[in-house]
């Protein structure tokens, strides 16, 4: 589950002294593709001064753009090893890291991060990681988290965190608990509501899971997952125009969702 906050890295990278400019070393140690033109510009500025950090950086948020992660990871890495201390570096390196499915790997960055730096935002991001991984360490940090932080925003991705660990954990009803602790705080907090869902709709509650989906749509009608889980839970409980209905919608919010045959009329 994406939690609904940004780490502007960047900001860190620059938080630093300024990079020392130097004549080019390395050249050609990014990859060029098939770009636009305005990327391989950037690509090849630096291939020509590789010691210039802020294009060094720069590429790294191109490369993740295109998707190139592991090009944008060997980027990171080479920044990591002019300056191990920097927070912004490993941070960026974690949330690559969790994009190419590197739990593990995203923890420690995270962890190296938050050393140097401690944030509540990456202190919120290692503990969600962990508790998506069932790891009892994530209450030890949202507790310490909540002591420090004693703030609305905070004490709501407190509460839903705490909410994932559970639902991880299999204990619905302490889950429950906490995802609703969460709403208190923030009525509109969508990615609670959605926990909620599926911890309903695990133990066969269709109805309740139905009553949830409904809601999330009514507090954000462009929110694609909201209409595709409505719909789903109108599959099971044989409301098929319903289900059709829903399920189109959110195909429309979004163009690459899949859909069963019968919600696209064959296509």
């Amino acid at each position: 589950m994406k939690l609904p906050w940004i780490i502007t890295w960047v900001l860190l990278a620059f938080a630093c002294n300024q990079p020392t400019f130097q004549q080019p070393q390395a050249p050609k140690d990014l990859p060029v593709s098939n770009e636009s033109p305005a990327i391989l510009q950037q690509i090849n500025r630096v291939n020509q001064y590789p010691d210039r950090t802020p294009l060094r950086v720069a590429a790294i948020e191109i490369l993740d753009s295109i998707g190139a992660l592991k090009e944008a990871i060997a980027q990171v890495d080479s920044l990591i090893k002019r300056d191990s201390l920097h927070a912004g570096y490993w941070t960026k390196k974690g949330e690559l890291s969790e994009k190419i499915g590197d739990t593990s790997g995203a923890i420690r960055c995270y962890r190296y991060a938050i050393r140097i730096y401690p944030t509540p935002d990456l202190k919120l991001r290692w503990a969600n990681l962990l508790a998506e991984q069932k790891n009892d360490t994530a209450l030890l940090l949202l507790q310490s988290i909540a002591s420090e932080w004693n703030d609305a925003t905070y004490l709501s991705h407190v509460a839903f965190i705490r909410g994932v660990y559970y639902a991880r954990k299999g204990m619905a009803p302490a889950a429950h608990h906490s995802l609703d602790e969460c709403i208190r705080i923030n009525y509109n907090y969508i990615e609670a509501y959605m926990e909620k869902g599926f911890l309903y709709w695990d133990a066969g509650n269709i109805a309740a899971a139905k009553k949830i989906f409904t809601t999330i749509i009514q507090l954000k009608g462009t929110y694609a997952d909201g209409y595709y889980w409505l719909a789903n839970c109108e599959a099971r409980l044989k409301d098929t125009s319903g289900a059709v209905a829903h399920f189109q919608q959110a195909q429309r919010l979004d163009p690459g969702m899949a859909l069963p045959g019968y919600a696209t009329g064959g296509r």
